[in-house]
């Protein structure tokens, strides 16, 4: 931790932080509220002889909106180079196991996260992992406790200051943080010793708009807050000061501090945890729009036509009327009774409808309010892409053309929200290769899709040094509209294939790769589907370019018993290359180069009679297939080709020299031809 001073210095600036950005988004947070409360059926009481009935209409846009961004969390972690491939696989099998359901559970905190940035414009997590035991979090930032700069604008790292309010621990949660480390022992005694003994969930604003969440439901917290032990309410934050980046845990209201320390010996990462993404992204403001602030005013408009109409529909029905009491001497009699007498005096020359006047409503007020609520209702679909398709229409689904044009206006509208989304998605990606690195431990197996299928493997620390590309999933929307793309040119090869003309000016290994490609392989696996040549070898051909990266990074390799002829091809492949760059350099640059090469000539020394067994036992296997002896077992073979035994150059025992280098590549020259059909 850092010292005193400066742990005093910045939680005072930093309270006086949080007190400004939270009168900042106050307005904000009560326009929400309003979509919150349309969203649960709210409503304020009527005045007499007036409607007040609500109408699903908010939580329907809700809904609506929910089942076309639910598709789950997925990021996926590739190696950029071939050395690194088969590592990225390594981490993609721990993210997978670390956030499922059963440990993690990100999925659902994604969903949380969806719902209220709905509502808010804002999905806000923290990303973290934690030890003791080891677990990769992501969990739900409420928008109410988020404070940030004002003028900070939409991303958090440009931010001087942002975080979290509304922590509550009890005093023994404290202490233990005081046992394992994390809090300093001093200020947690100040803080119990300094502030009141409070057995109540309360803290000012955020209070306050959490409390109007459950009245919207009728729930009264206001009095219904007992907890039964002290608890204190802490601000986890993010701050820049005098050109570092400090993470503190505090108390902004008595501003004593219980850690202070530099964000990079938190979070090795040296990044905010907090991750933020907007629906609407607005590049100057954080707290932008949200998808409700656009219905709000269509439902309320709705809400108020409908009971309007109901009001006009009952003044139809229940109307006043006037008599004349020259003719209808009792009023009394007027009223509605079965085989009701009524006496009439009718004078002369008048009938005795003259003497009773009916104030009706016109009925076509009533047909017209109807009319407006389906023209708000079909405007808002046009508008907002929640179409009666999107929203389980069986008539408009029935009708092929117009579902899949309103899928991609869909498609469209809920890219928007995804790019921004997509973003936050690669940034927690690398918060969890950083955590991974810092709280694992020192190994730890995982499974990954081998050429046998899923198979154990070992991941460690090394294995996350790599660049990583951290690529997250398209949307269910672009995925939609990636659909009709993939649609239409199967609809092409088809029309071509069927044209012996067209054909002959088209490659078969295009047509061959573009159904590939549209059924959704991706370009390396295609490339490795049509390599005839090194069938089966994809990934004994990325152990040999992980090894070749270790080696050159003077990391020990052993013999690797997967070894085949295609993973000795690129260990040849890099030899030749470091032969060249030898040829080419200057003397001071070669000598670590052809230590290099020295010992991937003699790691392929080792792994020649272990390809060439390999090679061997799968020849006797396709021929034992096919129903064929073999005429000299004893004979090795190279992809079934039948070869003379290759004499070992040099015994493990005996170190190579750059010389001998040069005569073992020269020899890898001539095995290469035993590597190649």
């Amino acid at each position: 931790m850092i010292n005193t001073k400066l742990a005093n210095e910045l939680t005072r600036i930093a309270s006086q932080q949080v007190k400004v950005g939270q009168a900042f988004k106050r307005a904000r947070m009560e326009a929400i509220q309003k979509s919150i409360d349309l969203y649960n059926n709210k409503t304020e009481p009527a005045l007499k002889g007036r409607k007040n009935v609500p109408l699903p209409v908010m939580s329907g846009f809700v809904e609506t909106l929910k089942s076309e961004i639910d598709d789950p969390i997925n990021i996926k972690f590739k190696g950029r180079e071939d050395a690194d491939k088969r590592k990225g696989m390594k981490v993609q099998s721990a993210f997978d196991m670390d956030t499922n359901v059963n440990e993690g559970d990100w999925m659902s905190a994604d969903l949380d996260q969806k719902t209220l940035a709905i509502f808010s414009g804002r999905g806000i997590s923290k990303t973290y992992t934690a030890d003791k035991p080891y677990k990769a979090i992501d969990e739900t930032v409420d928008y109410i406790d988020f404070v940030c700069e004002p003028k900070g604008g939409a991303y958090l790292d440009n931010h001087l200051f942002h975080g979290q309010t509304n922590i509550l621990r009890t005093k023994e949660e404290l202490m233990d943080g005081i046992k394992d480390g994390s809090y300093d022992r001093k200020q947690v005694l100040r803080l119990v010793a300094e502030t009141e003994s409070a057995e109540f969930k309360n803290n000012e604003d955020q209070s306050n708009f959490k409390a109007d969440r459950y009245k919207s439901l009728g729930l009264d917290v206001d009095t219904h807050d007992y907890i039964g032990q002290q608890l204190y309410s802490l601000t986890e934050w993010i701050m820049k000061y005098k050109g570092e980046q400090y993470y503190l845990f505090f108390d902004h209201k008595t501003e004593l501090w219980i850690r202070c320390e530099l964000l990079k010996d938190v979070f090795s990462i040296n990044k905010t945890p907090f991750v933020s993404w907007a629906t609407h992204r607005d590049p100057f403001n954080f707290w932008s729009k949200a998808p409700c602030d656009d219905i709000y005013p269509v439902c309320k408009s709705i809400h108020q036509i409908f009971n309007q109409a109901l009001e006009a529909r009952e003044k139809g029905i229940w109307f006043p009327r006037a008599f004349d009491p020259k003719i209808f001497k009792d009023p009394s009699q007027l009223q509605v009774r079965p085989d009701a007498l009524i006496q009439a005096n009718v004078p002369p020359g008048k009938n005795i409808q003259d003497g009773i006047y009916e104030f009706r409503t016109p009925s076509g007020e009533v047909a017209g309010n109807i009319n407006l609520i389906s023209f708000l209702d079909s405007f808002t679909g046009q508008k907002t892409g929640i179409t009666p398709s999107g929203q389980g229409d069986a008539e408009s689904d029935k009708k092929v053309g117009i579902y899949y044009g309103d899928l991609t206006q869909i498609s469209k509208r809920m890219g928007v929200y995804n790019k921004s989304y997509k973003k936050a998605q690669a940034e927690k990606g690398l918060r969890y290769t950083f955590g991974l690195k810092d709280h694992m431990t020192s190994k730890r197996m995982v499974q990954i899709l081998g050429v046998k299928g899923l198979e154990d493997d070992e991941l460690t620390k090394d294995d996350l040094e790599p660049n990583f590309d951290i690529i997250p999933s398209s949307s269910r929307a672009e995925a939609e509209n990636d659909e009709l793309k993939r649609k239409g040119r199967i609809e092409t090869l088809i029309s071509i294939t069927a044209n012996p003309v067209e054909m002959a000016v088209v490659s078969p290994n295009w047509i061959v790769e573009e159904k590939l490609r549209n059924g959704g392989y991706e370009d390396g696996e295609i490339k490795i589907a049509m390599d005839l040549q090194n069938e089966g070898d994809k990934e004994v051909i990325l152990m040999a370019a992980e090894e070749n990266d270790d080696l050159y990074n003077g990391k020990p390799v052993h013999a690797n018993k997967k070894a085949t002829t295609a993973h000795l091809q690129r260990h040849k492949d890099f030899m030749d290359i470091l032969d060249n760059e030898i040829a080419n350099s200057k003397e001071e640059q070669r000598y670590k180069k052809e230590e290099v090469l020295v010992a991937l000539s003699k790691h392929f020394m080792e792994e020649l009679p272990i390809a060439t067994e390999n090679a061997k036992r799968l020849a006797q296997s396709i021929l034992m297939r096919q129903g064929m002896g073999q005429s000299n077992p004893s004979r090795p073979y190279v992809r079934g080709k039948e070869i003379e035994p290759t004499p070992t150059e040099a015994n493990e025992n005996t170190p190579l020299t750059p010389q001998s280098a040069k005569e073992t590549v020269k020899r890898s020259a001539e095995v290469s031809e035993m590597l190649t059909p």
